[in-house]
């Protein structure tokens, strides 16, 4: 382990590089970084780390004489006496890829006879053919190629059987100009004449690899597959593949409950070829005919017996109904993942339950996310660090504070920490606990909002500077500066999400057709805009705190205005509120109803932000009533119930409710929307396509309602409790938003419950005759399909009635 770790800080030391005009020097380190990755590669032959820059060592020196470098080369401080015994007197330095290919195949061999096979100098073996061919003249280049297409086919037939060969193959070759190695490899699985094979096996185990080996060739096949034409005989790849997975069951038998099953890989396949068919003809506007696909990828998926064991069928599940706006909360329910994973698994473990309104769910994430979160930061990271310094591997060190800087400005952390306070506002059984709950998670909001401005390039040094360590700078960030902070994010730039997904799912790091794919699958809706709600509920959280602080210090004026008897009539003074010194945190972040409606946000927010913009109206007149109180000593405060704050809100509300609920006819009824779909159905083609635009446009008014309940009407719902509001102000939130949202709701889980292929209203399918499935498939995916929908919008049914029960519980008593 010594060795290793100062090896590790000798590269590190090295690759710093001398002077820049010292070109001798610079030639001396480049032996000696050879030297070193050589000699650390010899160490530890299967170590990536190491042949990767031993090729990169052996690029730059080709042409070199070779030479052998002495120990006492090595002036830097990582080294001692007994180092020096145990390397030897002198390091060779490889300067040609002969030298290289034959330490290559010296490493292969390195164990012994009886020694595990090991797949990293294979892969440097290729690696190397690789650097070589891209060095030679065309006519040089003729024998590497033929060199090369051996090699990857000899990888194959070696590693076949592991679960790795096909993304090793795949990591080798993804920006390789020499695609006929890949070609190369599947003509020979091909002469292996599969078919037969399998019918000559007898054992199980024989039977298995030949599966495998299909496996291999089809996963191949669409590695070189063109993203930009359809996938040749499609539906017949995907009847093949379900078909051998079905056949294949029983070898998974006795696996132990956890493992995966040993020929999954058939319904991954499935599922690659339907996502570059739905973003094919998703990219020509066919959306209905790439639907299809999913489905019959989804269907695929149902027919799994060990579906919950394997990751990759998981994340596709919750994927692809991810585009039907359904939350295959099941499969998510599955997805455990580390504290560490958790910003790269955000977008697939989040986004689809924001999407498919199932509340019950999100309230369960945002619970764990945030201690997650938290972990991560004060103990994991702490615990990543004191590994790093024990194995002294400084280039890490510099790795985990990138990570670290990423994580903390990320869009998963500010949703994190801003929506489980909304969560556990929801929770709240009285007015204390809303009142103490506001005040409570006033500083986590504020953590949040810090990091949306971190990177330096949003608001400069002194101000990034002292939003990242809560310091001075945090307050003079003003909600222009963090709305400005986010339209300067580059949405451009790859994240975690995408890498994660592009080499998990499709083992293609480069291409832009593979980007282009996993940004269709992730977002739904652009993280921009989930940046700007996020920030919209922190403010409204930050009204609700100034809110309990303007009630707390109120009790105590008016306690100080009328002082209590004590036992023998002596007056006492009243313990203090332990909050009422809190300070105002909209004039902390210059939050006024005027800079509410001058911020330039989306069309899809504007409703949040007039709603938000009269709430700060009305804090704002409290405020001023608050400072009548001091200035008179009376104790009394006088609230006009038409006063211009009032009734901005009243009417903003309102509009809301007009503008998410009234874009629509009133809501239909399960049995007459069924009824009156399948009449034009059967009479009227055009007719039909009317009556399902006329519904999908129904539904999407839900989820606009929805995306305003969450997490704003929960807001408005604690603010009203919290304000001495007169009913009517109550009412428009009561009547005009919540009982037209639920009426909705519960008509569309009507439909859901009623869901036919003959009437695939929640699908959002115009037709259902391009479905590579059968009838009875067909059948059985869009019921399962609607039946989770329906379970969702239970959970979401419950909130709505929660809130209207809230609501109506304040308007009752008297303010």
């Amino acid at each position: 382990t010594l060795f290793r770790s100062c090896l590790d800080a000798e590269l590190a030391y090295l690759e710093k590089g001398p002077a820049a005009d010292a070109s001798s020097k610079i030639s001396e380190t480049k032996l000696r970084i050879a030297a070193v990755a050589r000699q650390g590669w010899a160490s530890e032959p299967d170590s990536w780390t190491f042949i990767e820059r031993y090729v990169k060592a052996v690029e730059s020196l080709v042409g070199s004489p070779a030479t052998t470098i002495p120990f006492s080369a090595f002036p830097s401080p990582h080294w001692d006496q007994q180092l020096s015994k145990i390397s030897g007197g002198a390091w060779v330095v490889d300067t040609s890829f002969g030298d290289a290919l034959a330490f290559a195949v010296k490493q292969q061999t390195s164990g012994g006879s009886g020694s595990k096979c090991l797949r990293g100098p294979y892969m440097a073996e290729i690696k190397i053919l690789l650097s070589r061919l891209r060095k030679e003249s065309p006519e040089a280049s003729s024998s590497t190629k033929d060199q090369l297409m051996q090699k990857a086919i000899s990888y194959a037939r070696t590693f076949a059987q592991k679960g790795t060969c096909y993304l090793d193959l795949a990591t080798l070759f993804s920006d390789s100009a020499f695609p006929s190695a890949i070609e190369a490899v599947i003509d020979d699985l091909k002469s292996q004449d599969v078919a037969e094979d399998e019918a000559k096996a007898e054992s199980t185990s024989d039977q298995i690899k030949v599966h495998r080996l299909r496996i291999l060739r089809l996963k191949l096949q669409l590695f070189i597959a063109d993203f930009t034409k359809e996938y040749p005989d499609a539906e017949k790849v995907i009847a093949e593949c379900i078909a051998n997975y079905n056949a294949c069951k029983p070898f998974s038998m006795d696996l132990e409950w956890s493992e995966e099953g040993l020929v999954d890989g058939y319904l991954l396949i499935v599922a690659n070829i339907a996502a570059r068919q739905w973003n094919l003809f998703a990219f020509q506007g066919e959306e209905d005919k790439g639907n299809s696909w999913l489905l019959a990828a989804l269907y695929a998926f149902s027919t799994m017996d060990r579906k919950k064991n394997n990751p990759g069928t998981l994340l596709f599940s919750t994927l692809f109904y991810q585009q039907f706006d359904i939350a295959d909360t099941a499969s998510l329910s599955q997805l455990d993942f580390k504290a560490i994973q958790h910003t790269s698994m955000h977008p697939v473990a989040c986004q689809p339950l924001l999407r498919g309104m199932a509340f019950a769910d999100l309230k369960t994430y945002f619970t764990h996310a945030k201690e997650r979160f938290y972990d991560f930061e004060k103990k994991e990271m702490a615990t990543l660090q004191a590994k790093i310094f024990q194995h002294l591997s400084w280039p890490k060190m510099a790795e985990l504070k990138s990570f670290e800087n990423r994580l903390l400005r990320g869009l998963p952390r500010q949703e994190a920490l801003v929506y489980n306070a909304v969560v556990k506002l929801h929770e709240a059984q009285t007015i204390k606990y809303i009142t103490a709950h506001a005040v409570k998670a006033s500083t986590t909001i504020q953590n949040a909002l810090a990091s949306v401005c971190i990177p330096s390039k949003y608001l400069g040094e002194t101000a990034a500077a002292g939003a990242s360590q809560g310091g001075e700078g945090q307050s003079q960030l003003t909600i222009a500066d963090l709305w400005d902070a986010i339209a300067s994010v580059d949405e451009t730039l790859p994240e975690d999400d995408e890498q994660f997904l592009m080499a998990y799912v499709f083992a293609d790091f480069k291409s832009a057709q593979a980007k282009d794919m996993t940004n269709r699958l992730l977002d739904k809706d652009s993280r921009r805009e989930r940046r700007y709600r996020a920030v919209l509920a922190a403010i409204g959280m930050i009204l609700l705190h100034d809110v309990a602080v303007f009630e707390a210090k109120k009790t105590v004026a008016a306690a100080a205005a009328t002082p209590a008897k004590g036992k023998k009539g002596s007056s006492s003074t009243p313990a203090p509120v332990p909050f009422a010194t809190e300070p105002s945190l909209i004039k902390k972040y210059g939050i006024t109803s005027a800079s509410m409606k001058g911020l330039k946000a989306p069309s899809s927010l504007a409703t949040q932000i007039s709603v938000l913009a009269a709430m700060v109206e009305l804090v704002e007149e409290l405020e001023t009533a608050l400072s009548g109180i001091a200035s008179s000593g009376s104790g009394k405060v006088v609230m006009d119930g038409n006063s211009p704050a009032r009734v901005a809100l009243s009417k903003a509300l309102t509009d809301a409710a007009t503008i998410l609920t009234g874009n629509v006819a009133t809501p239909v009824e399960g049995s007459d929307m069924r009824d009156s779909f399948n009449r034009s159905g059967h009479t009227n083609a055009q007719g039909s396509l009317d009556k399902r635009l006329k519904v999908n446009k129904n539904l999407n008014s839900v989820h606009a309602t929805w995306l305003f309940v969450f997490p704003i009407g929960i807001i408005v719902s604690a603010f009203l409790t919290l304000m001495p509001c007169p009913a009517e102000v109550a009412k428009a939130f009561l009547g005009g938003l919540l009982k037209n949202f639920s009426a909705e709701v519960k008509g569309h889980v009507r439909v859901c419950e009623a869901t036919s292929p003959e009437n695939p209203i929640e699908l959002n399918l115009a037709n259902l005759d391009s479905v590579p499935l059968a009838t009875n498939d067909k059948k059985a995916i869009v019921e399962g399909s609607a039946k989770i929908r329906a379970s969702n919008l239970r959970s979401l049914s419950s909130l709505i009635d929660d809130l209207s029960a809230d609501v109506e519980a304040c308007t009752r008593r008297k303010q």
